[in-house]
């Protein structure tokens, strides 16, 4: 007897959840989840104060790594929110005496305004562009 009443229950809870989840279903369109996010890219070169390329330079910015290569040109992606940024890009010398010794530099990088190029379907608003040239300091 105890078994035939919760299996009613269960049937009952059953056909109520399930009334529940037709019911809370989206009727208006498609349902979408997602965030709007847009790449941010950073391009540019490390040079000395004598303007002398300098490799092996990393370069972090936004939980994202890139490197110099032998030019000193490093190219740094970031996704994030499509509006107005700032990202705090810190550049350090990680090979230290093969190219001589650089002091770190922490700076700011501001995409004020910025304009998208090619936009995807939904959430993804497209790239934007900066060229952010740096240059290090030798160690003393």
């Amino acid at each position: 007897m105890k078994k035939k009443a919760q299996k009613s229950i269960n049937k009952l809870l059953g056909y109520f959840i399930a009334i529940l989840g037709i019911g809370g279903a989206c009727t208006i369109g498609a349902c979408e989840y997602g965030s709007p996010h847009a790449t941010f890219i950073i391009q540019g070169r490390v040079t000395s104060e004598t303007h002398e390329r300098i490799s092996n330079i990393q370069i972090n910015g936004n939980g994202n790594t890139s490197y110099t290569d032998s030019q000193g040109s490093f190219l740094l992606q970031i996704e994030e929110f499509p509006h107005d940024q700032e990202f705090l890009l810190k550049f350090r010398d990680i090979d230290e005496e093969l190219n001589g010794s650089y002091q770190a530099l922490d700076t700011i990088v501001k995409f004020t305004d910025p304009e998208f190029v090619n936009p995807g379907d939904h959430w993804y608003s497209g790239e934007t562009l900066k060229e952010f040239n740096v240059s290090l300091k030798k160690e003393d």
